[in-house]
């Protein structure tokens, strides 16, 4: 063994006995929180940049392996957090066109009110259904990448490529949900200028009823 080798197995000693501090706070702090809580996303993927980091310095491919694969989990986690975020917003949102869709109902507008009700519940369900498959799936996928890496550090294109298909999941999901929001606005439309219509109508027969009345007084005069 040359010097060097000595020298980077000495460091990696050390390394190791210098990470028990962090691990601690991994293990009896950090895991305390929710799983996708910002804090423990953080926390771990900065503890597995520092693995990486120091498996690359020190010559260490499982060490460095190992890093990528938390620093690739945690991001994975905080994109399924996103997205749990905007599917809430979703959620909000067609709650609130709901309540308001109630709140404005009248006999005129019943039928296109419930309409409206019905669409913004079908989005809320599925927003909810959508979050919960990325969710899994991203759980699921991060999971299996980490056995992988703790096996062989020869993976790493299998994890690429699973990090790019949350990636495209969530930008197929930001669309769905852009079309869903963007469908509800032209239906609010469309029911806005049906209702005019109707209220048009109406008040053209009231008047047609007022001058008929008005001609049959000044005939019966």
């Amino acid at each position: 063994m040359s010097f060097a080798d000595l020298s980077r197995a000495v460091l990696r000693v050390q390394y190791h006995i210098g990470r028990v501090p962090l691990q601690l706070i991994e293990t009896q702090l950090v895991a305390r929180l929710d799983s996708d809580a910002r804090l423990r996303l953080f926390y771990q993927r900065s503890l597995g940049l520092l693995d990486a980091i120091a498996g690359n310095v020190l010559g260490s491919p499982r060490l460095a392996q190992h890093g990528a694969t938390k620093i690739e989990r945690s991001d994975k986690l905080m994109r399924a957090a996103d997205l749990d975020a905007e599917a809430n917003a979703t959620i909000a949102q067609a709650n609130s066109e709901l309540r308001d869709a109630r709140g404005g109902a009248t006999h005129a507008t019943e039928d296109a009110h419930t309409e409206k009700a019905q669409e913004a519940k079908q989005a809320r369900d599925t927003a909810e259904e959508r979050k919960r498959a990325a969710r899994q799936a991203a759980d699921q996928r991060a999971g299996a990448d980490e056995r992988r890496a703790d096996e062989t550090a020869a993976q790493r294109k299998g994890a690429a490529d699973a990090a790019k298909r949350v990636e495209h999941a969530v930008i197929r999901a930001d669309e769905k949900l852009a079309e869903v929001e963007a469908q509800a606005k032209r239906d609010d439309a469309k029911d806005n200028r049906s209702v005019a219509a109707r209220k048009r109508v109406e008040a053209d027969r009231l008047e047609a009823l007022a001058d008929e009345e008005k001609a049959t007084r000044r005939s019966a005069h």
